[in-house]
């Protein structure tokens, strides 16, 4: 197993957790930069996190409608529009509100859905160990990127939030596509050979 192909899906757990996180920690401080006052931040905030949560629970059944690299492609472009709904339109509440509903059903079942996708990259390659280096070393992504999505707001606060939030789901959809492009190379070489 080469170096880079074991690091992929790591990346991807990082991303991940930096969009989520970066969402649910900044997320009433952009709607207050809006205009929108301290109470609305709390309720798109918990908003965000309650349609993650029935994202999380309707996981399984998508599970088995889609492959699992569909499933997370879909996630991310939902992400990616969320994003950009909160960057464009945050000025409307109700925009906010649609925007944050829709980035967390997004994310929702993007963490489980990455250790198949693991799985499909490193096929049986993907051990106990390895998994729980994805798993422990993710919460680093859910320290840095907030911090930079704080950065991003303070300086862009009108328009910063959601384009570091597109940023850091286009990074995700990157890794993923890294992360199995390099597994289907490790597979056929194994195959090859």
């Amino acid at each position: 197993v080469t170096l880079p192909s074991r690091n992929h899906p790591q990346l991807c757990y990082h991303c991940y957790q930096g969009v989520e996180s970066g969402a649910g920690d900044w997320l009433a401080t952009a709607a207050v930069n809006y205009g929108h006052s301290d109470e609305d931040g709390a309720y798109v905030t918990s908003a965000l996190w309650a349609s993650l949560t029935c994202g999380r629970l309707l996981a399984v059944p998508l599970a088995n409608a889609f492959r699992v690299t569909s499933l997370v492609g879909i996630s991310i472009v939902g992400m990616l529009g969320a994003a950009a709904g909160l960057a464009l339109g945050g000025t409307s509440l109700r925009v906010m509100y649609a925007s944050s509903v829709a980035l967390g059903a997004a994310c929702g079942p993007v963490y489980p859905s990455l250790i198949a996708l693991a799985r499909e990259a490193l096929g049986d390659r993907l051990d106990g160990t390895l998994t729980s280096i994805f798993l422990l070393g993710s919460p680093a992504g859910g320290v840095y990127l907030p911090f930079l999505v704080g950065l991003i707001v303070r300086y862009l606060p009108n328009f910063g939030f959601g384009a570091a939030l597109a940023l850091a789901a286009l990074l995700l959809a990157l890794s993923a596509r890294q992360a199995l492009a390099a597994g289907h190379r490790s597979s056929s070489l194994a195959a090859a050979a």
